[in-house]
């Protein structure tokens, strides 16, 4: 088990290798989330959130938007009202998977959960037109 203090160091080391710019720091990124998640003291919306970031180094470090997928996913089983991961999820049927049916349906339920963060909300709404404009609705 993870304690709190050793937790949090692990975090910010998690955070340092996903700003970097090495492929083995985003891949070390993973490993210290997935123990996060493995060994850690947090509650859902916690976990929800390490999901979250793994599936961001996945996505927008590594390149590997299946497995993004995958834990964009997870992270809304987790917690079905992280508003982010729903976001970058309907983002990555987008503009990689070209995918603009599945892209509006998750941004559209996303919108509909609510979205505090006027960043999130803002980049929904305007992922969310883009795909509604590729489909022609």
């Amino acid at each position: 088990m993870v304690d709190p203090h050793q937790a949090e160091k692990l975090w910010q080391e998690a955070y340092d290798l996903f700003c970097g710019d090495k492929r083995k720091g985003h891949v070390k990124a993973i490993e210290i989330a997935s123990l996060l998640i493995k060994d850690g003291p947090i509650d859902a919306v916690t976990k929800s959130r390490l999901q979250c970031f793994i599936a961001d180094n996945y996505s927008q470090k590594l390149g590997q938007h299946d497995k993004a997928i995958e834990y964009y996913e997870e992270a809304l089983r987790t917690d079905p009202g992280n508003s982010l991961a729903g976001s970058n999820l309907g983002c990555v049927y987008l503009m990689e998977k070209k995918d603009y049916e599945s892209a509006a349906r998750i941004l559209q339920q996303t919108l509909n959960r609510g979205i505090e963060s006027v960043f999130v909300r803002e980049s929904t709404r305007d992922w969310l037109a883009e795909a509604k404009q590729k489909i022609g609705r």
